[in-house]
């Protein structure tokens, strides 16, 4: 299943039966605070194991202020 970053950044949302829904979204505002994104490869892009099973993620680093 696929979803949509920015759902995906909400505070709150989480897949796991057990989840707070909050770890994605305090990173995500951190990155953005110090001019990063998140990004959402899929596993193939990102050259994961086949047997992953959760969530890929790229921490984009913006160039130094």
């Amino acid at each position: 299943m696929v979803d949509d970053p920015e759902r995906l950044t909400r505070p709150f949302f989480s897949r796991r039966p057990d989840g707070m829904g909050i770890g994605l979204y305090y990173t995500n505002m951190v990155m953005e605070l110090n001019g990063g994104r998140l990004g959402f490869p899929d596993a193939e892009e990102a050259n994961a194991p086949k047997n992953l099973d959760g969530a890929v993620l790229a921490l984009i680093f913006g160039k130094g202020r």
